[in-house]
């Protein structure tokens, strides 16, 4: 009849290809369904993987306090590139300042003998060109304590020193700061007294040098305590690798804590721009005391006054961990301790070159990601090794720690794996066993 009707002829033909597309979109939400159900499974499976290599995520059971501003160098007063900044710490501050594992000791304290009180706030905002050694307290005090908060995050524990290792219960015996402990080129640890002093001295020129202002030196000598409650066999060990891990680990200790701050990362790559090897702004350690050294090398720089052996590692001055020292060439404790902290700057470098990108995040970004999982994995190196580990041992942990602690899906775990492994070689750690 389509001869007859020709219009019916072009109706049926309408109505088969509107079913035929209504099946064609049935069929493409379907494999769109199928697709979404694909790459959600696949999403899912990569976080799964992720979260099989963490640690346990622990759910907060506290309250937060308040916490506490202060204005502190966050290098030292001659870097000219970071002046005073303020800082916040998450934490329970009091008067001195201290708080239940650190507290200023002001009883020997050759400059000042009162406490800094919080204001109103609960902060802490010393003015440093009003009252220099309030400040100093101020200082010494947050610095240490930004460094126990680095490395308790790191290791998920609730710190304890040394001393308290085996008392029960929640009471700490604080270590104690002597941010004023004389006139002297000396800064130390002192186990027997649960001390950090930090003393004071005038150059050849007569400008005075304070040490408790210099991040880096605090940051080291709280490094020596963090490590001694790690590894606290190690402390009586003075020579060889043993003995220079202690001086290592405080080197390394100043450079993980300034790249622990983004502002800071900021301006590693103002100053380098993304070359770290390029200068020695973030890689030496103590600027204005080796600067005060260069002014008169006249120093009573081995005067220790106390009744112990210490570590006493800001007497030889600034280092720098950007070093080509190796193993076979270390001659003393201090030579064998650059070449290992060389080893993990080598890592921090190459690792950071490998997964740079801006076109992805920010360089300083990186840098600040790249550096807390390095320091991760050094630290789960370190717990996880013998008592007094060498430094070939606690490589080789690491090469394993970087399979747990290297879990962002963007970044390359067997590239940090074969530079921890390359470096090895290169910096011949196994020859210094015996050194």
């Amino acid at each position: 009849f389509s001869f007859l009707f020709p219009g019916m002829s072009l109706v049926t033909d309408l109505e088969k290809n509107a079913e035929l597309l209504s099946e064609l979109n049935h069929l493409v939400l379907k494999q769109q369904l199928l697709i979404s159900k694909a790459y959600e499974g696949g999403i899912q499976e990569r976080k799964r993987q992720a979260n099989s290599k963490r640690v346990e995520y622990r759910a907060r059971e506290y309250d937060l306090p308040t916490g506490c501003r202060v204005n502190i160098w966050k290098q030292d007063p001659s870097v000219k590139e970071v002046p005073l900044r303020t800082a916040y710490l998450p934490n329970d501050v009091q008067a001195g300042p201290g708080d239940r594992l650190i507290k200023v000791k002001l009883d020997h304290d050759t400059k000042t003998k009162s406490p800094v009180l919080p204001d109103s706030q609960g902060d802490m905002l010393v003015d440093f060109a009003k009252d220099p050694y309030a400040f100093d307290l101020v200082q010494a005090y947050s610095v240490v304590r930004m460094i126990v908060n680095m490395y308790e995050r790191d290791l998920s524990v609730d710190w304890r020193w040394q001393w308290d290792k085996n008392v029960e219960g929640a009471e700490r015996n604080p270590i104690l700061i002597n941010a004023h402990a004389g006139e002297k080129v000396n800064a130390s640890y002192v186990r027997s007294k649960r001390l950090l002093k930090f003393c004071f001295f005038k150059t050849g020129s007569g400008r005075e040098v304070y040490l408790c202002r210099s991040l880096d030196v605090v940051a080291h000598e709280t490094g020596h305590a963090i490590l001694d409650a790690l590894k606290p066999d190690l402390w009586a060990i003075r020579d060889g690798q043993q003995g220079a891990l202690h001086e290592a680990f405080a080197d390394l200790t100043a450079i993980f804590a300034t790249l622990s701050q983004m502002d800071l990362c900021e301006d590693v790559m103002a100053n380098t721009k993304g070359n770290l090897r390029s200068s020695a702004y973030l890689s030496s350690i103590g600027e204005e005391f080796g600067a005060a050294l260069d002014e008169d090398s006249g120093f009573p720089s081995d005067e220790v006054g106390d009744d112990e052996p210490d570590h006493q590692s800001v007497q030889r001055g600034v280092r720098d961990a950007n070093n080509r020292i190796k193993g076979s060439e270390a001659t003393d404790v201090y030579e064998l301790a650059c070449c290992f902290s060389g080893y993990v700057y080598d890592i921090l470098c190459s690792v950071f070159k490998h997964e740079r990108n801006p076109r992805v995040r920010d360089d300083a970004e990186t840098l600040f990601r790249v550096a807390r999982i390095l320091r991760r994995i050094f630290l789960l190196a370190l717990y996880n090794t013998t008592a007094t580990p060498d430094f070939l041992e606690i490589s080789k942990a690491m090469e394993h720690a970087a399979e747990i602690v290297v879990t962002d899906d963007d970044f390359d775990v067997k590239y940090w794996q074969e530079q921890i492994a390359a470096y090895r070689l290169q910096r011949e750690l196994e020859c210094s066993a015996d050194r």
